[in-house]
């Protein structure tokens, strides 16, 4: 958060949006980082948050911290803050089992406007 910017003060029609490259999530496969960018045309970026899930057998497991949650429905997302805004990164466990995982960001703005990004897959290794 920009230091004194206080969320809704601004006002502006944009959604924001946020994005991770194919190539960042080859990369995060072998350092384990999750990397991307945020922008808005408006107000500015406020937060970025990630959902990560490993898909089952029709259920995911969320990740919850450093490890997987029980299973469950996959429209049930856990999000999580990354650091950073306008360019992001998420660390994953290294206790992650390999595997691959669906990633979906969220962003907002100062206005208070928000965007959900369509999901990617992140294999681990």
């Amino acid at each position: 958060r920009a230091p004194g910017a206080v969320p809704g003060a601004c006002t502006d029609p944009y959604k924001p949006t946020s994005s991770f490259t194919a190539k960042a999530a080859r990369r995060a496969s072998r350092t384990r980082v999750l990397r991307g960018t945020a922008k808005d045309r408006g107000c500015g970026v406020d937060r970025v948050v990630v959902s990560i899930a490993r898909k089952a057998h029709g259920k995911c497991r969320v990740v919850k911290g450093k490890r997987l949650a029980r299973r469950t429905s996959c429209k049930h997302r856990r999000w999580t803050a990354v650091k950073g805004t306008t360019s992001w990164r998420y660390r994953l466990s290294k206790k992650l089992p390999a595997g691959t995982y669906v990633v979906r960001t969220r962003v907002r703005d100062f206005a208070g406007n928000v965007r959900n990004s369509s999901a990617r897959r992140m294999r681990l290794r």
